[in-house]
C-alpha cells in the first residue's frame, strides 16, 4: 500500500509537470488510470478504471463529462481540434509518454 501510494504521487507529479510544460495552455484534461492518484489537483480530472475490465462505456462517459465533451465536440472533423490529452503508460510503469489528442 505504501509503495502504491508513493508511486501514485510520483505519477501525479509527472502529469502536472507535463501539463505545465506545454507550449499552449491545456484547456481541459482527463487522466484514465486503474491506480488512484493521490493528489487533489488531479483527483477531479481522474477516471479510475478497473484494471481487470479495462476501459468501460461508463468510464468514457465520465471522461467526456470531465472534458465537457458533447456529441458535436466529439466529431473532431467539425472543429479540427479537441480538448484534453492522452497519456500512454509504458509497460514498465516507470514513465509515461504523453501525446496530444486529436
Amino acid at each position: 500500500k505504501v509503495r502504491s501510494r508513493r508511486f501514485s504521487l510520483v505519477k501525479a507529479k509527472e502529469i502536472l509537470l507535463w501539463l505545465q510544460n506545454q507550449e499552449t495552455e491545456v484547456e481541459s484534461y482527463v487522466v484514465l488510470d486503474d491506480l488512484t492518484l493521490h493528489d487533489e489537483r488531479i483527483s477531479s480530472h481522474q477516471v479510475k478504471t478497473d484494471g481487470r475490465l479495462g476501459l468501460t462505456e461508463e468510464d468514457v462517459k465520465m471522461a467526456e463529462k470531465i472534458l465537457g465533451e458533447t456529441e458535436e465536440k466529439r466529431d473532431c472533423s467539425k472543429s479540427g481540434k479537441r480538448n484534453g490529452f492522452l497519456i500512454r503508460r509504458s509497460m514498465s510503469r516507470k514513465s509515461f509518454s504523453p501525446e496530444k489528442a486529436g
